[in-house]
């Protein structure tokens, strides 16, 4: 009896180390192990505060300089576009955001945070970099090439290659990718609205049945 039960937990252990095993599927719709190298945009906010956070998906350091942001798939001087024209190393799982301005909102008042033009990290503006209640927004790595992008609002990206479908719905406060795998489409995005003490989310109704592992079969 005490063998079998010996074998029984030897088995339980080997299935949990094995779920706890990263998993870098190779899906066509995760551009964290794709075409993004793990950098992906994460928030986009167009109302008090203006601004874009990135985060990196991956499981290795990544050095931004010379990756750039811009409200238009053609980056020009008529709609603006920010980059990081010095190393700037972005750990795994790490976020940055690059505001127009800091309001103090929980937005911009919490770490690795950069207000554009009025810091040294070498993040520079060019032209007018505003998102808008209605908007298409990319990312570029350190060749110029689109790596991901987002539409919110009214506005619809019609290149499949960045986007499928329907825009985004527009947040209260901004809007955040939730989950691992970027479909590149609005099932990525969720509204957030934040106050000082609170986060809102969506909230759906779900089935939840708890277990005792390995108790339970």
């Amino acid at each position: 009896m005490d063998a079998h039960r010996k074998i029984i937990a030897c088995i339980a252990v080997f299935v949990m180390l094995a779920c706890m095993v990263p998993v870098t599927a190779d899906c066509e719709y995760s551009d964290a192990y794709g075409d993004s190298n793990g950098i992906l945009l994460y928030q986009v906010s167009s109302g008090t505060d203006k601004g874009v956070t990135l985060k990196n998906y991956s499981t290795a350091t990544i050095d931004l300089n010379g990756y750039s942001v811009s409200d238009n798939e053609k980056k020009s001087s008529t709609e603006g576009y920010f980059t990081f024209e010095k190393s700037f190393k972005l750990g795994p799982g790490d976020t940055v955001t690059v505001a127009l301005q800091n309001t103090g909102t929980p937005f911009t008042n919490r770490e690795n945070v950069y207000v554009l033009g009025s810091n040294s990290a070498g993040i520079t503006l060019t032209s007018k970099f505003n998102p808008a209640s209605d908007d298409d927004i990319y990312l570029y790595d350190a060749s110029g090439n689109i790596i991901d992008a987002m539409c919110y609002g009214n506005k619809t990206i019609t290149t499949e290659d960045y986007w499928s479908g329907e825009p985004a719905k527009k947040g209260k406060k901004f809007l955040q990718r939730t989950g691992f795998f970027d479909t590149d489409t609005a099932q990525d995005w969720t509204n957030y609205g934040l106050t000082n003490n609170e986060l809102e989310v969506d909230k759906y109704e779900a089935t939840v049945t708890p277990f005792l592992f390995p108790d339970s079969g």
